[in-house]
């Protein structure tokens, strides 16, 4: 059934799009821009025509829809569906790539050929080498991001899941970063047998005032609960009482005090099995229902030379270091049971074996190089 258009719609639309702060466009049903905004030509197109252009080549610098190329297409979720839909892409701009929430939305019920495209950098993520950020650009590392923009936006406690090394801390301290308490403390905490007191404080010796512990300590942030599993049982009650009333009582004492923190915890495996393994109350895991699945280095090959080149800048070498592409091909064919961590400690290896500037087949541990292959004769009989 073909798509009822409304008249004088679009270039009402139009004139409106200015009005938005983030850049914007609005899109046909063949992907071609029918107007943008002052913002989205000043990021994305300062020197080149807008209109009439595909909105793929512009933010993607392609030739094709990114549907095509197996990316989450907004435009085309809400063109299906009549409602609003949002995705987390990799956008190319004239300073260089960027992470992008973009948010796609038909501009009229009835008319669902035309599509408002409204897209907000996502500062904290870096699809690009260098600094300090979370990086990436893969296809599952954009879900994750998706997923923690979404969380981010909310109070409510998140469990990350994910093996050992692959940097659920680092995931945690992104998603503080991106939530309206990233100006207050991001607090990590090991759940060991003798936290209690780490936690939540202990009374001092007058019996009157009390000595804080790390939940004062993140007051107004966030705090992290890394392996959950390994709580105990005696404080997993305070814990539950904290999520769930904003209270926790010092070490020792009855007297419960109020707490505005966020809650988010890591664990290696979903909380279902820790609990059906009575390890953790049912009651608790059911507290923290949110989780976010941080995947493995292995199902993220495609992003492990962008991981190198950020990771060898942060390696603090005399020469800039590069990777030589044998030894390159080496690394994205190994699984890394270690993950990014495992990762980072080869290339702080093959840094200081390095003689040069390039890293070499030879230069990594030795456990990741082939051995040469043997040939043997058998004698003839």
């Amino acid at each position: 059934m073909p798509h009822r258009h409304t008249p004088g719609l679009v270039p009402r639309m139009a004139a409106q799009l200015d009005s938005l702060q983030d850049p914007a466009l609005i899109v046909d049903e063949k992907y071609v821009v029918l107007a943008a905004n002052e913002s989205f030509r000043a990021r994305y197109a300062p020197d080149r025509q807008v209109v009439g252009r595909h909105c793929y080549e512009l933010a993607h610098g392609i030739c094709r829809p990114c549907s095509a190329r197996e990316h989450k297409c907004p435009g085309v979720a809400a063109r299906a569906t009549g409602r609003g839909h949002r995705a987390v892409h990799v956008h190319t701009t004239p300073s260089g790539d960027c992470c992008a929430d973009v948010l796609a939305r038909t501009i009229d019920p009835r008319d669902r050929s035309h599509v408002l495209l409204v897209i907000r950098a996502i500062d904290e993520i870096s699809p690009e080498p260098g600094g300090a950020k979370l990086t990436g650009r893969c296809r599952v590392f954009c879900d994750m991001v998706d997923q923690m923009r979404r969380v981010a936006a909310t109070d409510r406690p998140v469990c990350l899941v994910g093996e050992p090394g692959s940097g659920k801390e680092f995931v945690a301290r992104t998603i503080h970063a991106m939530s309206g308490r990233h100006n207050r403390p991001f607090v990590p905490v090991d759940c060991t047998p003798s936290a209690h007191a780490e936690l939540f404080g202990v009374p001092s010796r007058d019996g009157v005032t009390r000595v804080g512990g790390l939940v004062a300590a993140a007051q107004s942030g966030t705090l992290f609960l890394d392996d959950l599993e390994a709580l105990p049982p005696g404080l997993q009650g305070p814990v539950l009482r904290l999520i769930e009333s904003g209270t926790y009582a010092a070490h020792g004492t009855g007297e419960q005090q109020p707490a505005n923190v966020r809650v988010m915890c890591a664990v290696e495996r979903p909380l279902a099995e820790a609990v059906a393994a009575g390890r953790l109350r049912q009651d608790l895991g059911e507290a923290i229902a949110c989780s976010i699945h941080v995947p493995p280095l292995r199902a993220r090959r495609e992003d492990i030379p962008l991981l190198v080149a950020s990771l060898l800048a942060r390696c603090g070498s005399a020469l800039p270091l590069t990777v030589h592409p044998r030894a390159m091909a080496l690394l994205r064919r190994y699984p890394f049971p270690g993950n990014v961590r495992e990762l980072a400690r080869i290339l702080e290896h093959a840094s200081l074996v390095a003689t040069g500037e390039i890293i070499l087949p030879e230069h990594l541990p030795p456990h990741l190089v082939p051995a040469p292959r043997t040939h043997t004769s058998r004698a003839r009989t």
